[in-house]
């Protein structure tokens, strides 16, 4: 019988657009350190990320797709995200589940997968 390991995580993401982008990526950072600039792995992401200004691929995706335009609220830009965190998982994890409840301050976000 193979033992797993359930991961949770929970995050507070700003309602404030200065703030979002931030948290996002840093809740990206903590649950897919690929996309984090000490990876082993970033390095070949793109190499031009340093040259655009960004310090990661999770950065870059998170600032360059044009949210407002393509209508998107809070709730289903963090579901957005959480969707591409769990396709750079791939198989390195499985059950990826999670919640987001707003409060007036923000949103909480429980992620949990098993590894």
């Amino acid at each position: 019988m193979g033992y797993r390991t359930n991961n949770l995580y929970i995050f507070t993401i700003s309602k404030d657009d200065n703030h979002q982008d931030k948290d996002l990526i840093e809740m990206w950072w903590e649950l897919d350190n690929d996309f984090d600039e000490n990876s082993e792995n970033w390095g070949g992401m793109d190499d031009d990320l340093l040259k655009l200004g960004y310090e990661s691929q999770a950065e870059r995706d998170i600032k360059e797709k044009d949210w407002i335009e393509e209508d998107f609220d809070d709730i289903s830009k963090i579901e957005t995200v959480l969707e591409w965190i769990e396709e750079g998982h791939g198989s390195f994890s499985t059950q990826f589940k999670s919640i987001i409840s707003e409060s007036d301050e923000g949103y909480s976000v429980a992620v949990s997968y098993l590894t």
